[in-house]
């Protein structure tokens, strides 16, 4: 299933030494926008602070903003081990997001300083593949996470009920939300 081979391409981000790759990235904000439900380009253009606390045990605000709008979304996630009160209830996803979207924040965190001051602030920052920006910082897109999706899509052999290549993008997956 795409949830399942989804996870699975992400548990390279929690052993020691890892390298933030598009790829690696890409699924990372994949589950996220699975478990969270938020738009692409919200999601896209989250900063490293984007994990607030919430008066909730165990639980964390993950903000992001929404441009056209002019305003913030705020989700409630569970967080590993933040004791605070609880004085709202909302709804909430698995602690194990939150625990991600740490982990992308900590591993993306050295290449920050050398990152280009437009997207030094991305969460998704990575060095570059590509033989037209070779080595320098760039961050998720919407084209190279829709690259890193149709490569995880072949890589798996993700089908459909027809024998198709599956057909996944985050505004298919809000709707499974």
């Amino acid at each position: 299933s795409f949830t399942a081979a989804v996870k699975t391409a992400v548990m390279p981000l929690f052993e020691d030494g890892v390298v933030p790759t598009r790829d690696l990235l890409a699924y990372a904000l994949l589950v996220v926008a699975l478990h969270t439900g938020r738009n692409t380009t919200p999601l896209l253009e989250m900063t490293p602070d984007c994990l607030r606390p919430h008066p909730k045990d165990d639980t964390v605000f993950l903000v992001v903003y929404k441009n056209r709008g002019y305003s913030s979304s705020k989700v409630a996630m569970r967080a590993e081990g933040e004791a605070q009160r609880a004085i709202e209830s909302t709804p909430s996803v698995r602690p194990t997001v939150a625990r991600l979207i740490r982990r992308v924040i900590e591993v993306v965190q050295p290449l920050r300083s050398e990152a280009p001051e437009a997207i030094k602030n991305s969460v998704w920052l990575f060095r570059s593949t590509s033989s037209s920006t070779l080595g320098e910082i760039v961050s998720l897109t919407v084209n190279t996470l829709r690259r890193a999706t149709s490569e995880l899509i072949a890589r798996y052999n993700l089908v459909d009920t027809d024998g198709r290549p599956l057909r996944i993008n985050i505004s298919r997956l809000r709707k499974t939300f």
